[in-house]
């Protein structure tokens, strides 16, 4: 599809509608958003997890302390769709433990979240939404 009727048919999506609807500048990106990175570098995946999964065992409040920079805040049924593969494993956030908990880093974020590659043909600028 031309890169022209793409950008038309942007005009019409969930976040203009969402800016006319609530009247407010909304600012989003064409292509998927990715949010890796954002909250830890891959390097600490590992150690997050395992300090949260020792720490969970013993620790039923409703904020953990992880590590030095990190908070895991309870958060019913987060990571709970992804149990087992065909009834046999467990895997995901079940796997590693970290089920039932949203991750947070005390100092906030490490960057600002970025465009995927796909879909294709699309601007990959975070763009403003203005109402209409």
């Amino acid at each position: 599809m031309p890169l022209l009727i793409l950008l038309l048919k942007i005009e019409i999506n969930f976040v203009q509608l969402f800016a006319n609807k609530h009247n407010i500048n909304f600012y989003a990106f064409y292509k998927r958003t990715l949010y890796s990175n954002i909250l830890n570098p891959k390097s600490d995946a590992d150690k997050i997890s395992k300090d949260l999964r020792n720490k969970r065992e013993t620790n039923k409040d409703n904020i953990i302390s992880i590590l030095e920079n990190y908070e895991a805040l309870s958060h019913a049924d987060l990571g709970e769709s992804y149990k087992n593969i065909w009834g046999l494993a467990p895997r995901g956030a079940v796997a590693e433990g970290t089920n039932g908990y949203s991750l947070w880093r005390k100092g906030g974020g490490l960057g600002i979240p970025i465009a995927a590659k796909t879909p294709t043909g699309l601007p990959a600028s975070m763009t403003k939404f203005t109402p209409k």
